[in-house]
């Protein structure tokens, strides 16, 4: 029986060991990974670099990182597959233009991006794992 097993619920155990760093790649579905500083700040930036310059900065950022940093990795890539739906969905709305339903579509897909590029930042700044509600999974 381990110590935590032992104390009750509500009270809370300080570790002293340091936490390994990440030598593994993440599989997808694996939230659990510790992310260091680092890495954070990569995988916010990756998200938040698409409000700016589309999928050149998650592109990027996934390139340099895929290899170094597994969790920074993925969400670079999460956030480079949501850039390219958004671009997708940009080229569509454009095509739109031509019947004028395109017009009112380029807001919709502007505060899209906003708000989940934001949402996606702040998860990784905390060191979770942002997987966007709709995105095609095209970089594996």
């Amino acid at each position: 029986m381990s110590l935590q097993d032992q104390l009750p619920p509500s009270e809370e155990t300080t570790s002293t060991s340091s936490v390994a760093p990440v030598t593994s790649a993440v599989a997808a579905s694996d939230t659990s990974t510790v992310a260091s500083a680092n890495d954070k700040t990569m995988g916010m930036l990756s998200h938040l670099l698409g409000i700016f310059f589309g999928p050149l900065g998650a592109l990027i950022i996934w390139l340099t990182q895929k290899d170094t940093s597994p969790w920074a990795g993925l969400e670079a890539k999460e956030a480079l597959n949501f850039q390219i739906t958004l671009l997708i969905a940009w080229a569509v709305a454009f095509a739109l233009t031509f019947i004028v339903i395109g017009v009112f579509l380029f807001p919709v897909i502007g505060l899209l991006s906003l708000i989940f590029s934001i949402m996606g930042a702040m998860e990784a700044n905390k060191g979770n794992h942002y997987k966007y509600p709709f995105a095609l999974r095209l970089i594996q």
